[in-house]
């Protein structure tokens, strides 16, 4: 029976030692982006180890590459991910129509390079994004969910819907599109006077505290009853917005938004770029060029352009400069 003991004994302490020289099953792996053969970021061969990156992948996307991953399709997740911009050129990830994205921790996006989403695409945070005054994240069109705490960075917001459903997040950016806040209480502290050229919607159970700052937005959206000019009062949103006396300010309607479809924007092999769009009537285009993209003036592409509410596609010449940022803007 002595013997039986000892030999139990033995077997539960190999038991243990073989657990504890295991490596954890969370054990984080780092996944680096290499473009291998393409954009697409669900393709294996473009990924470090030739895998695409899970939810427990710290992924890093280099700068000075000649490709740049495209979320073009649902399901992408990673844990931290890394846009470098320290080389040229600097580094991007772009989510395009019916591509989604879940990131599980924090993002970092460096100086000169950029996370942009467009019509149709989801990019969903659930960490933070510690990044004041450096890299860009350009919406023009698509969502961003945020559900973190600290939300800092340089934002070109032109389109789409940025969502924050994290309860008292810390927010940096002042000028939105259209901005959803769903996080509850406590209530969404403004760091600044904030400006929307869409709608405002704050969902039931919620409230957004102007802590001294203003607002407009071109419609308003209280818990199920949507405020426009002439009709709102305060104390229709009382319950939703605290300090609410001359600071929030509601214009006639919706502003319309540039629709983009399909590839928005390409390079066809040939020193050229395509951008292509879906014009809204009475409306107003000028494509813009830069060498810069964080420059404040930039050079006008030909003359202005009249939407007719057909798509209008515009081929730029690229030739006369190794690098060349375009941007569309709705006069």
């Amino acid at each position: 029976m002595k013997f039986a003991s000892n030999q139990l004994k033995l077997s539960l302490l190999a038991m243990c030692l073989s657990a504890l020289l295991r490596a954890p099953e969370s054990a984080l792996a780092n996944c680096t982006w290499v473009g291998g053969v393409s954009n697409n970021w669900n393709t294996p061969a473009n990924w470090s180890g030739g895998a695409v990156p899970g939810p427990k992948d710290n992924v890093t996307i280099p700068a000075g590459i000649a490709t740049y991953p495209v979320v073009s399709t649902a399901g992408a997740v990673c844990s931290q991910l890394v846009i470098n911009g320290n080389s040229t050129p600097a580094a991007s990830l772009t989510i395009v129509s019916g591509g989604s994205l879940t990131e599980g921790g924090d993002l970092t996006v460096a100086l000169g390079a950029s996370i942009n989403i467009h019509t149709g695409g989801t990019f969903t945070l659930n960490a933070n994004l510690n990044n004041s005054e450096k890299g860009l994240l350009s919406m023009s069109g698509g969502t961003f969910v945020f559900n973190g705490v600290n939300l800092f960075i340089q934002a070109s917001l032109t389109g789409g819907t940025v969502d924050i459903i994290h309860s008292n997040p810390h927010v940096g950016i002042t000028n939105f599109y259209n901005l959803v806040y769903s996080g509850g209480e406590p209530p969404f502290r403004l760091m600044g006077s904030t400006t929307l050229r869409g709608n405002l919607d704050i969902s039931s159970g919620s409230q957004i505290d102007l802590n001294g700052y203003s607002v407009s937005a071109n419609t308003l959206t209280v818990g199920s009853t949507t405020e426009s000019a002439g009709a709102y009062n305060n104390s229709n949103a009382s319950a939703y917005i605290l300090g609410t006396s001359t600071k929030v300010t509601v214009s006639t309607g919706p502003a319309a938004q540039p629709a983009l479809c399909g590839a928005c924007a390409v390079a066809n092999g040939h020193k050229q770029f395509i951008v292509r769009w879906l014009t809204v009537t009475g409306k107003t285009y000028q494509i813009q060029c830069s060498t810069n993209c964080y420059l404040s003036s930039w050079t006008p592409m030909g003359n202005p352009i009249a939407g007719t509410g057909a798509t209008i596609c515009v081929t730029n010449e690229m030739s006369a400069a190794p690098q060349c940022f375009f941007r569309l803007q709705m006069l």
